[in-house]
């Protein structure tokens, strides 16, 4: 049977599973109050995609189970026949396993369960189209919701629909914050029309109303299906029109349904809604057999809810609701108790027990003391600090022992659930009564982590020399604090940071530790780099790339080499190490090694100008910020995006993020500051507004020059400076940073440095009228360009040289810089400049080299880098009967008879 005023949204869905099943992973959401019907829209599907030989997997959760960790992936496991877990690998089976709580867990990490369940899915959908649905997204645990969010990103080509259904509040996963695109169909439920009403009234309730009482039900409920149904049903009982249709909430009728049932059924239906996927054998226990058996039996008459095997599940979750909101705050801890000594789960007993708490409980404390540790084992950091905190709330005050231990735990456990300003108040309370030395390094550590991410820079420098002073002379911990120093005072103090790190080398030496002596002297060599001193990077990527499956104990020397590869654009090897610490990432579960490797390919695919692939390992630094609770780096790196899509020609995108993002700026420590203005303002230099960029800009290069950060390579944002200087009248200044600029060049001598230092140059020189000088700058500095892998910043570099040259009347020059540097910009898709460099090649006139005229160059690059005439004309703006015609053309001159032909051509050119 159909469902009333659905027929759009079932089509919908139809069309999104034949999207899927073509292999293309899609996802729908369908968001609407309670009572628009997601449920009943998303079950007529799932039914019908299970007579279409779908797997579905069901990780819907109920109120219940949002403070239990894994709970959805849980049950998605729980499900799957047997042999589906047994066969994954070693590894993933053991993850799996101990999320489903098939087996203890021994430090479950969050990346490794969700790349074990994207491998698990994918490889089903390989055998035949899977389903995961998931209702009531808002409920959603936190954990689970990681995982999904890791599938939904990283599984992209396969038969593989995700139905999700929502109300219209924050939920764990938001999927228009995900790489979805064109994947993602969103439905907004709204209420029914007067007809839908009358047909749901008739069809489902049997009742018929006059056109009258119709317009005011439709008043009275909104149009909201399950509004009018209970509503229906109560005319159908005999409630006379004007009481059923007063104007009353969906809480208010839901409450009057439960006050209609039978007074003794109450308790086993509470029971029922309190407790996690409730079974009939649960309530049985709790309430006793008959009793139980004649409540379910009752409600399941009356359609309040059904037993669907052993499982029990309420006609909708406000039924719940209205059900435990009836009970008196005695009442309901007395429940809670009940319902904790049933409890299996330790985890479950302890949410019951920390809900049932009047008052100190040193038993339920226990308890939660247990469920932390295991909470932990499992991966899921939050619900260990929720328990650790409940735990301490529970221990009398006369038990300073035990409250002492229990802050401390909470402290630790806070600390890595990413609540570092709460783990630092936890541990600054208790230090003072703690006088075990080994517990006091602990808390100075939290206390140091905690400061420094609150930006209290100086009072955690403080703290880490205290640190240092607490580990004995030689220990490996002592090593650990001067490393930590070291990366405290990289910003403020550079001389003190690198003594601190020759003395963390040092030590390390005399210790023997290899993997504190790579640490070491990695942190050594980012300490030189930042200050633009010369360091020999070679023996450094030898050792990592000869080292397999190599792993310090806190910071890995592979991913500081990696960064440093970055900053010295030896490309190809950073994504060589970045690749094996992605590898370690995933497998060990590292989501803070995961995020820094995905800021990494991000700079990585700027530099070589693959900006889409650049923007996708954005947003997965992006998500993952969020998941482990680091809202401020989430922040720089949604702005982040913006500079991306403002090389592509999203102008309105990238505006709206930067507008967003920079709303949190005043909240940002200064480096992330200073992330967030360059970032900021090279996007909106790319975008023209060079106002904006120079202040941005400019406060950011102060930034990074009060912190002693020197070395341009690893911040390329000089030019984009110097060039908003400029536009803006600004000459003094944009010397003055090209002087900075050339000293640190000089001093490090890397060859982007220097490159920069002289497209700087050239660019201040034209502006002073030096054309000469400024020809000869820039012809060095595309010379130095061109042995760089950075096709960007060479194209901008002979951009630059073609205005020159125009301006010196050497117009075939001009044209020759222009025409190859269009042609780079359109192979990389970077519109903004081919735009730009268009508009140079129309002021020089004439045709570029081979004879093409602008047009015809743009035309032919475009072509080349494999669009169809479609999308050429797309991207210019003009018919595809345009297009046709100058491709015509560009055969003619350059001799060519096909698109490959004229790849080739181009690429010859292009060098």
């Amino acid at each position: 049977m159909d469902l009333v005023g659905r027929r759009a949204e079932r089509g919908g869905i139809a069309a999104a599973a034949a999207q899927a099943k073509a292999g293309r992973t899609t996802v729908v959401q369908v968001r609407g109050d309670a009572g628009t019907g997601k449920t009943s829209l998303l079950d007529d599907a799932r039914a019908n995609l299970v007579a279409d030989g779908w797997l579905v997997l069901d990780g819907t959760v109920g109120r219940a189970e949002t403070d239990i960790g894994w709970a959805s992936v849980a049950g998605v496991v729980r499900r799957l026949p047997v042999d589906v877990v047994e066969g994954r690998s070693p590894a993933q089976r053991d993850a799996l396993r101990a999320a489903a709580g098939f087996e203890d867990a021994h430090g479950i990490e969050p990346l490794r369960l969700a790349a074990a369940l994207s491998d698990l899915i994918s490889d089903l959908a390989a055998t035949c189209p899977v389903v995961l649905l998931v209702d009531d997204l808002h409920w959603l645990d936190p954990p689970s919701a990681g995982a999904y969010s890791f599938l939904l990103r990283t599984v992209v080509e396969a038969p593989l629909l995700v139905l999700l259904g929502t109300r219209p509040t924050p939920a764990p996963i938001e999927p228009e914050r995900l790489p979805l695109g064109e994947r993602l169909v969103t439905f907004e439920l709204g209420g029914l029309s007067i007809g839908g009403i009358r047909e749901l009234l008739l069809r489902q309730v049997g009742v018929d109303l006059g056109r009258i009482d119709l317009i005011r039900l439709h008043e009275a409920s909104g149009g909201n299906p399950l509004h009018v149904w209970e509503t229906g049903r109560a005319l159908r009982d005999g409630t006379p029109i004007e009481d059923a249709i007063a104007p009353r909430s969906l809480a208010e009728l839901m409450g009057a349904e439960v006050d209609r049932l039978d007074a003794a059924w109450l308790d086993p239906l509470r029971v029922a809604a309190a407790i996690p996927h409730p079974e009939l054998a649960d309530v049985r226990s709790l309430c006793g057999d008959r009793l139980a058996a004649a409540a379910i039996d009752g409600a399941e008459r009356l359609g309040v809810l059904s037993l669907r095997g052993r499982a029990l599940r309420f006609r909708h979750p406000l039924l719940e609701t209205a059900l435990l909101d009836g009970l008196s705050t005695l009442e309901r801890r007395a429940l809670h108790r009940r319902c904790a000594a049933h409890a299996t789960d330790l985890e479950v007993r302890a949410v019951h027990l920390a809900a049932a708490a009047d008052g100190p409980d040193p038993d339920a404390a226990e308890v939660l003391d247990a469920a932390a540790l295991a909470a932990e084992a499992r991966g899921v950091a939050n619900n260990a600090a929720r328990h650790a905190l409940a735990a301490l709330e529970l221990t009398p005050a006369d038990d300073s022992a035990m409250l002492h231990r229990r802050q401390r735990l909470a402290a630790a456990y806070t600390l890595k659930a990413g609540d570092s300003g709460a783990a630092l108040r936890l541990a600054e309370q208790v230090l003072p009564f703690i006088t075990d030395q080994d517990e006091r390094i602990q808390l100075l550590g939290i206390i140091v982590i905690g400061r420094a991410t609150t930006v209290d820079t100086s009072a955690a420098i403080a703290d880490v020399h205290a640190l240092i002073d607490a580990h004995p002379e030689g220990s490996a911990g002592r090593v650990d604090s001067l490393l930590m120093l070291a990366r405290l005072l990289v910003f403020e103090d550079p001389a003190e940071s690198a003594a601190a790190a020759e003395h963390a080398v040092v030590a390390a030496h005399q210790l023997g530790d290899s993997d504190l002596i790579d640490q070491a002297e990695g942190s050594r060599a980012i300490t030189l780099f930042l200050a633009a001193e010369p360091i020999d990077l070679d023996p450094l990527v030898a050792r990592c790339l000869d080292t397999d499956g190599y792993r310090s104990q806190t910071m890995p020397l592979r991913g500081m080499v990696a960064e440093l590869c970055v900053w010295s654009d030896r490309l190809a090897e950073a994504s060589d190490l970045l690749e094996r610490e992605q590898e370690y990432a995933v497998r060990n579960g590292e989501l803070v090694t995961a995020m820094n490797v995905a800021n990494q390919l991000a700079a990585v695919c700027e530099r070589t100008g693959r900006w889409i692939e650049g923007s996708a390992h954005v947003e997965r630094a992006r998500t993952i910020a969020i998941a482990i609770g680091n809202d401020q780096v989430a922040t720089v790196r949604s702005a982040e995006l913006a500079r991306f899509d403002a090389v592509m020609g999203h102008t309105r995108a990238a505006q709206e993020a930067i507008r967003v993002a920079r709303l949190a700026y005043d909240e940002l420590p200064s480096m992330l500051k200073m992330e967030m203005d360059y970032t900021a303002g090279v996007a909106a230099a790319y975008m023209g507004d060079h106002a904006q960029a120079a202040a941005m800009l400019t406060s950011a290069a102060t930034i990074a020059s009060d912190g002693g950060l020197l070395d341009i390579g690893c911040l390329p944002f000089h030019f984009e400076l110097v060039e908003s200087l400029l536009a803006t009248d600004r000459l003094d200044a944009a010397l003055a940073v090209v002087a900075k600029m050339r000293a640190a060049a000089d001093r490090s001598q890397r060859p982007r440095p220097l490159a920069e230092a002289a497209r700087a140059e050239a660019a201040v020189l034209a502006a002073q009228g030096d054309l000469a000088a400024a020809t000869v700058a820039v012809d060095d500095a595309n010379t130095r360009f061109a042995l760089l892998d950075l096709p960007f910043e060479h194209a901008r570099t002979k951009l630059l040289a073609g205005r020159l040259a125009r301006r010196t009347n050497q117009r075939t020059r001009a044209r020759q810089h222009l025409g190859e540097a269009l042609a780079i910009f359109q192979r990389l898709g970077a519109q903004q400049f081919a735009q730009r460099t268009t508009t140079e090649l129309n002021r020089v006139g004439g045709d570029t080299p081979g004879g093409l005229t602008a047009t015809e160059a743009q035309v032919a690059a475009l072509v080349a880098a494999g669009n169809t005439n479609d999308e050429v004309a797309a991207l210019l703006f003009v018919t595809r009967r345009t297009v046709e015609a100058n491709l015509t053309r560009i055969y003619r001159k350059l001799g060519v008879r096909s698109r490959t032909e004229l790849a080739r051509r181009l690429s010859a050119q292009n060098g």
